[in-house]
């Protein structure tokens, strides 16, 4: 049976709707691009970085000018009380002060006397500025600059969440690679045992061997055969694990059609392009997604530090509003508005005595500030010896597969020998099986090594913050 045929028997029991691709084969930057393409946890990622722009828009929204207008009329027992109109045009400003403009116009007998206007109406130009407190920062500039920071940690927390993402899709599917080059060469050990076993019954009916030698031959092929059942398991789990990270269009779970195989790997492509260590741990320092998250969340804490800070002072605040019955017009088209006489002046002042709440809020901003500044400190060291733990690994790889490698060889030299030796009557059934057993794990142990010295390529990257950059 072949190993196609293996596989669409076993997994045509679970799957409904398949994944395929024009090429029969499947590389790892392919599935890269497949998940961060139809991924829901992609998806997520993207939202997450949506939300934090939104937030930001959010806050830079109080800084929008602002119109209103308010009309009231009353009447009553036939005697007009009052019409107010107030319209208001207001510009809030990132330095904290206020401008605005107004046009009033009031009538009727029970008016109160202040609210009185000219029968024009009255206009009013005027600003509003923050003496103490709100001079530096105040509600509107914190939220600002909380909700850029926040927009900096879920941009961060977006690359972390990918990065983890094909890490898992890198593992997973080199464990699919794993197992199906392996159930490959059990398969191939299978059938060499069964031509072999075919072979001996030949020699038996010409009379060179003894009947004997059947038995041990048969007993191979069934415990080959036990090894190769075993094998196609692991290989389907591996599908089926690997088929998490496939879907298809409008949210559709797909999986792998068995038509599809992973690509062979390139040992020596595995080594190439890969930055040393200390360059990996500067970029690392600058760009982590960690890091950028965390230096994003000293940010806000900072932000909401100095705005506690700046509630322990005084509130004080100066309104100016320039009054104007009419724009008095001369001959020379322009505006002569008299200051001096025509003004509304406001002064306001509030400070608690005891500022309690005020000085309780900035300690607590103080302590979680430090608790972001110690994380930060704690995360890069982290950081800089998993890279370098990383690097170490998988600087020792290249060494590794080349020993595994001639192994192979040396393996291939000693079954191939020992095959011509039994052909030509100078060896046993014994010896050759246990050759050929030796190299068949000796060959799956290559191919274990391969597919350690890839993984560890992809989490070297991944260390550094990196997997999912290199994608796009």
């Amino acid at each position: 049976m072949r190993l196609k045929d293996f596989i669409l028997i076993i997994s045509a029991a679970f799957f409904t709707k398949g994944f395929s691709q024009s090429d029969s084969t499947l590389s790892l930057i392919n599935l890269y691009k497949i998940v961060l393409a139809n991924h829901p946890v992609a998806a997520q990622a993207g939202i997450t970085g949506d939300m934090g722009k939104a937030l930001l828009l959010s806050a830079r929204g109080n800084f929008d000018p602002v119109m209103q207008a308010e009309y009231r009329d009353k009447a009553f027992d036939g005697k007009n009380y009052y019409k107010a109109l107030l319209s208001e045009f207001k510009i809030p400003t990132r330095l904290g002060i206020d401008f605005k403009a107004a046009y009033e116009l009031n009538d009727g007998a029970r008016l109160n006397p202040e609210n009185y206007t000219p029968n024009q109406g009255l206009v009013m130009a005027g600003v509003s500025i923050p003496i103490g407190q709100g001079f530096w920062t105040d509600k509107r500039r914190n939220a600002l600059r909380q909700a850029k920071a926040i927009a900096e940690m879920n941009n961060a927390e977006q690359i972390q969440v990918l990065n983890d993402l094909l890490l898992e899709v890198a593992t997973d599917y080199y464990e699919w690679y794993f197992r199906y080059y392996a159930f490959e060469r059990v398969d191939e050990g299978y059938n060499l045992a069964l031509e072999r076993l075919n072979f001996v019954k030949e020699r038996i009916n010409f009379g060179d061997l003894a009947a004997i030698d059947s038995v041990e031959a048969s007993i191979e092929v069934q415990q080959r055969f036990i090894h190769r059942i075993q094998a196609g398991i692991n290989l389907v789990n591996a599908t089926l694990n690997l088929s998490n990270h496939i879907w298809g269009e409008n949210n559709q779970p797909a999986f792998l059609s068995p038509d599809i195989k992973p690509q062979p790997l390139n040992t020596d492509s595995i080594f190439i392009s890969i930055p040393n260590p200390e360059n990996l741990v500067q970029t690392a320092l600058t760009n982590h997604p960690k890091l950028v998250f965390y230096r994003a969340k000293i940010k806000q804490m900072d932000a909401d530090r100095r705005y506690k800070a700046d509630l322990l002072k005084p509130n004080l605040r100066i309104d100016y509003n320039f009054l104007q019955e009419t724009m008095v017009v001369n001959d020379f088209n322009t505006i002569n508005p008299d200051y001096r006489a025509n003004y509304k002046v406001g002064l306001v002042f509030k400070y608690p005595l005891l500022l309690r709440k005020e000085r309780g809020d900035l300690k607590l901003a103080k302590l979680k500030l430090s608790d972001a500044e110690f994380e930060l400190t704690q995360q890069t060291r982290e950081l800089e010896n998993k890279i370098r733990a990383s690097s170490n690994e998988f600087s020792n790889m290249p060494e590794l597969l080349n020993v595994q490698k001639e192994l192979v060889d040396n393996y291939f030299i000693l079954r191939n020998g020992e095959q011509e030796r039994f052909k030509n009557g100078e060896s046993s059934l014994l010896i050759i099986n246990i050759r050929e057993r030796s190299l068949i794990e000796s060959q799956i142990k290559y191919i274990e090594q391969s597919v350690k010295a890839a993984l560890a390529r992809e989490k070297l990257l991944w260390s550094a913050g990196l997997l999912s950059s290199l994608q796009k």
